[in-house]
């Protein structure tokens, strides 16, 4: 992320007194961002069980072996999975086979989100050069010069991530209604 381990401390003071102004000055857009993120966490909760819950059902040979050999534990994180040592080999070949079946079934969601994991990537690598750039030569740049150029990287980053949401939103939707 962007980095001011570098900058003196008066400047570390001063970047961080005007990050806090823009911050403020976007703070709507950036409670937009939240509740709009939490309507996806809303989402994703009923979504994934029936997703897997589908999967299961379309890929029951391939989970069976899984079923019957692995210890299948639930937790705020999701699934976990643990297999006897001496099942080592067989379980590669069982989840290698599920995945297969899994994103032959899956209706492009694994490949979805590993894009959005990648787009986000990238806002967040564009957005890092872009807070560099508004800090490169600070000695010679006005605190309202900086907090214009600041208040620009963070303006695109956020309406980036709310396009992104909203991609997202409409994608679990349409993904939600093959389910049933």
């Amino acid at each position: 992320g962007f980095n001011m381990s570098q900058l003196s401390d008066p400047d570390k003071k001063r970047l961080s007194g005007l990050l806090k102004d823009v911050y403020e000055g976007l703070a709507d857009k950036l409670k937009n961002l939240e509740s709009a993120s939490e309507q996806i966490e809303k989402l994703m909760s009923t979504f994934q069980p029936r997703l897997v819950n589908h999967l299961k059902a379309k890929c029951s040979e391939e989970w069976s072996w899984i079923e019957k050999n692995a210890t299948i534990s639930q937790d705020g994180n999701g699934m976990k999975i643990d297999v006897p040592e001496e099942q080592q080999v067989k379980a590669q070949e069982a989840f290698k086979n599920w995945e297969v079946c899994a994103s032959k079934n899956d209706f492009g969601t694994k490949s979805f989100f590993d894009t959005v994991e990648k787009e986000k990537g990238e806002f967040d690598k564009k957005n890092e050069l872009c807070l560099n750039d508004c800090t490169a030569n600070l000695g010679s740049k006005s605190d309202e010069s900086i907090k214009s150029c600041f208040s620009g990287c963070f303006t695109k980053y956020f309406d980036s991530t709310a396009t992104q949401i909203g991609n997202i939103s409409k994608t679990l939707g349409d993904l939600n209604t093959k389910l049933i």
